[in-house]
């Protein structure tokens, strides 16, 4: 019965996104940031519904374009010359790639996964054009983090873990690694802050408030110490940027309590931050093997995927064989120099976006812009941080974050500057309701 319903809501979307292209993009998002498919795998079974998903948006996305309802002004970015860049610099190194006869097959399935994310990327920034879709796609973290923060608690508390550490659904999931779990949580936080501090309703921002103690605890579950500096970082950020200086100061020294009551296994692997109870240390040899390998290669890097099968070729024939441990080294030493580049830069346009509109601020400013604009550099900070020390340049939370962001440049603008959006009278009308409902003191000082 479950598996009819998901197969009529994947019909119904599929025909809803030719009308309304953006609905395709939400759910590709919702079931790439929740996957529910790596939950209840057992409805999903084989169909395809994320492929089906992606088909219907980019067949929407060509219904919009006939029909001139797309705005491709938003192209001109540094942010997408980036990520364009680094999208061909990905594919020439497979292609050029010095071990074309290793790993092939699982490389090149790869690719395919990176260029459907890519191109729902633009296809994302082009059909979320109104400030109620961006909203909508706000609530995918939302949702998605709250139920993950349950799940994961109720693992604990109901003796399910699969061992000491707490690891997302295991069945072809995202978060089945316990590292990269904790680096859900870790981007997810900030939204859970900066949006309870955006609603007025009460039980709904307190809500939001009241879940994030119980994401902490999901965080020292996993025992990732990449995720407890990323939520270090976070942390001080939304103390940093808190309207209330106090309440900031609270959810500081709230996580110091918290680490200190329920840190348990979290806090001893919290001392070997930097692998030293490993010896050698595994984390600075895949840097080394890393660097050697960006020095062998440093245009196209070894290829796509092909890291762990060149390992011994840099780094010794009596060596142990690891991954990256490093986001960063494992694109350079993959697709090269200049990728590694390009991903920096990605990174480094969102703070500097961040910085250059963070001031903005009065009546004709939207309040959900500004918070955004906190949550996600927020979730930004923690992202990298944990990205320094994990591989995670596919994961597609981070491009998630950078449709947010990109987006909210674009209703900043058209909030700026309307006359020149006259093909998009629907933000106007929803700005000049939500400016006649709001109450200035609720914006962020």
């Amino acid at each position: 019965m479950t598996t009819i319903l998901l197969f009529l809501l994947t019909v119904g979307t599929f025909v809803g996104s030719l009308f309304q292209a953006w609905l395709g993009v939400t759910a590709y998002y919702v079931l790439a940031i929740l996957s529910p498919q790596s939950i209840w795998y057992w409805i999903f079974g084989d169909m395809r519904v994320s492929f089906y998903i992606a088909i219907s948006a980019l067949m929407g996305f060509i219904v919009a374009v006939i029909s001139k309802k797309v705005n491709f002004s938003i192209l001109k970015s540094m942010q997408n010359l980036y990520l364009l860049i680094f999208w061909i610099l990905i594919h020439l190194s497979l292609v050029f790639s010095q071990f074309a006869n290793t790993n092939e097959l699982e490389s090149r399935y790869r690719m395919e996964l990176i260029d459907k994310m890519f191109i729902m990327y633009f296809v994302a920034i082009l059909l979320i054009d109104t400030r109620k879709k961006f909203h909508y796609f706000i609530t995918i973290m939302l949702v998605s983090v709250i139920f993950y923060t349950y799940w994961g608690n109720n693992q604990y508390f109901s003796g399910q873990m699969w061992g000491p550490r707490l690891m997302g659904p295991i069945f072809n999931g995202n978060y089945k690694d316990e590292n990269t779990f904790a680096m859900f949580f870790v981007l997810g936080i900030p939204f859970l802050y900066f949006m309870g501090c955006y609603y007025q309703n009460r039980f709904l921002r307190y809500m939001l408030w009241g879940t994030i103690p119980f994401a902490w605890h999901a965080i020292f579950l996993t025992a990732s110490r990449g995720g407890l500096l990323g939520i270090g970082v976070v942390t001080l950020f939304i103390g940093y940027r808190s309207k209330s200086k106090l309440l900031g100061m609270g959810i500081i020294i709230g996580l110091i309590v918290a680490l200190s009551l329920q840190g348990g296994y979290m806090r001893e692997r919290g001392k070997t931050i930097a692998g030293k109870d490993a010896e050698p240390n595994p984390r600075l040899e895949s840097w080394k093997t890393g660097i050697n390998m960006m020095k062998a290669h440093p245009l196209l890097g070894v290829g796509l995927n092909k890291f762990v099968p060149a390992y011994l070729y840099y780094s010794g024939p009596d060596a142990s064989v690891h991954v990256a441990h490093s986001a960063v080294i494992q694109v350079g030493a993959e697709c090269g120099v200049l990728a590694a580049l390009m991903f920096l830069l990605l990174n480094i346009n969102l703070i500097y976006q961040f910085w250059k509109h963070r001031g903005k601020r009065g009546d004709r400013v939207d309040p959900l812009l500004s918070y955004t604009n906190d949550a996600t550099v927020a979730s930004l900070l923690g992202f990298f941080t944990c990205a320094i020390f994990l591989d995670l340049a596919w994961y597609e939370n981070f491009y998630y974050l950078l449709v947010l962001s990109i987006v909210r440049l674009k209703l900043l603008k058209m909030e700026e500057d309307h006359d020149s959006y006259t093909e998009t009278p629907t933000y106007r009308d929803e700005l000049q309701g939500f400016h006649n409902e709001r109450v200035r003191k609720s914006y962020i000082t």
